[in-house]
């Protein structure tokens, strides 16, 4: 006996304006509520951070990591996969923080 689930898919572009990104993050954040599993892909580390759970991360070559969001997104990995100098700088209060290419230290 094959039970068969009906499965729902959204497609999002990674190129919203900030309120729109916004309005998407709470959407899948009321997904997750619901237990949903959700794949999305994206070239933004501040919505991964924003959505937590597990990471994969692919690079041109196609090596491949995966593992939870809080290891992922950090100075070394980003450097690992893609060899670009980045820096996390973090919020007053510690709680939020987000990636930027660490241009001092880049060889360009």
């Amino acid at each position: 006996h094959v039970r068969s689930r009906r499965q729902r898919q959204m497609c999002i572009r990674d190129s919203l304006d900030i309120g729109n990104q916004y309005e998407i993050v709470k959407i899948i954040k009321s997904l997750k509520k619901e237990s949903k599993t959700i794949i999305l892909t994206t070239h933004s580390p501040d919505i991964i951070e924003a959505l937590g759970g597990k990471v994969g991360i692919v690079s041109e070559d196609g090596t491949f990591k995966i593992g939870e969001y809080k290891d992922m997104i950090s100075e070394r990995t980003f450097y690992e996969i893609y060899k670009v100098p980045v820096k996390k700088y973090f919020s007053q209060d510690l709680r939020d923080s987000v990636l930027a290419i660490d241009w001092e230290n880049s060889n360009d």
